[in-house]
């Protein structure tokens, strides 16, 4: 019982922290905030393995349609540009992209190749840090 009830504390404590995070980073979330995400994308695309690598390669080699990119702002043409030199340089082939803006996102991009998913969005972040609390033990 001393158990349950610790553990019944710990998911609260993580559900009102991953709330307070939430609405904090709503205040801070914008298109500065995102350029910053994007570039740490471009870097982690930049860093795959050379299995991770494979895998996106064989993903857009099955995927017929584009690649998706989500974003919670509107990107530039510049940015775009990176993102898609950096995509097409690990699938080794020019892909159609399209983009769409997503603001439940808060800041940041959801990527989709085939059944390749690459999240780097505050919303995936405080989604896995509010699931973790289901592994409590």
């Amino acid at each position: 019982r001393a158990k349950e009830e610790l553990i019944n504390k710990e998911r609260l404590a993580l559900k009102q922290g991953t709330l307070f995070c939430s609405r904090l980073l709503k205040r801070l979330a914008g298109p500065e905030l995102e350029n910053a995400i994007v570039q740490l994308i471009l870097g982690e695309l930049d860093n795959l393995s050379k299995e991770q690598q494979q895998l996106l390669k064989n993903a857009g080699k099955k995927e017929t349609g584009p690649i998706k990119i989500f974003s919670a702002f509107k990107l530039d043409a510049a940015r775009r540009s990176n993102i898609e030199k950096a995509l097409h340089s690990i699938i080794e082939q020019k892909t159609a992209v399209e983009y769409r803006q997503d603001d439940t996102l808060i800041s940041g991009l959801r990527i989709q190749i085939g059944s390749w998913n690459l999240g780097a969005n505050l919303e995936d972040e405080l989604k896995y840090f509010s699931e973790s609390g289901n592994a409590v033990v």
